[in-house]
This record gives structure tokens, sequence and C-alpha cells, in this order.
């Protein structure tokens, strides 16, 4: 299937399109596009706040089988649920829980201690 794509104006941009229109790339297509041009961007200074922009950076200090076993955990997963940090905060509200804390880290990671 051919995909008419609008001129961009930046490397920038193409990273985000390419992540946006094609969210289905495998492992070596990830690797190409998107880890590799980060790995290499941000160790140039003129270059380090595009390449922060890039998506999937967080697997530039993982090894390639991260990336395999990641993907192959996508396409075998037959349900997946999202939530917003209020769900999350509301869950925690309801175990009645002391110190909240949620936290963003490709997924929302909540904490809290049982009230004495």
């Amino acid at each position: 299937m051919i995909c008419v794509v609008e001129p961009v104006t930046s490397v920038e941009e193409r990273f985000f399109w390419l992540g946006k229109e094609r969210p289905a790339f495998g492992a070596p297509e990830r690797f190409t596009f998107f880890v590799w041009p980060y790995r290499i961007l941000r160790r140039v200074p003129l270059f380090n706040r595009m390449a922060e922009d890039i998506p999937l950076k967080q697997y530039a200090n993982l090894p390639f089988r991260v990336c395999v076993n990641d993907q192959l955990d996508r396409f075998s997963a037959p349900i997946e649920n999202r939530y917003t940090r209020q769900d999350v905060q509301n869950w925690l509200a309801r175990a009645s829980l002391e110190a909240q804390s949620v936290g963003e880290n490709f997924g929302w990671i909540a904490t809290g201690r049982k009230a004495q």
C-alpha cells in the first residue's frame, strides 16, 4: 500500500510522522528509524534537544533483544487497558492509602502506604 506524505520541514517532524503513522513497526525498523538516530544525535550538542523528541528512545540503552521481546509482547497480548492519572489516583484513594504518589514512566507508577 502506498501512503502519500505531506512535505515536512524538519527531520524531527519526519520522525514524529513515522512514529504516528507506522506504530506497528517491528524491532528492526524501530532500531533503524528511531534508536540509532537517537544514539547518534544525542551525542552531538547541536542536535541534543531534537534527539530528546524522538519516539522510542527508551530502547537506546537496551540490547536489541529487549526491543524484539517488547514487540512480541505487543502482538501477543490480547487485551490492553489504558488509564489516566486520575483513574490511578482514584484507585489509591479508594484503597485509603496514605502518602500517595503517581508518576509517569511509559505508563503509570503508583505508590501508597497503608493507613495505620
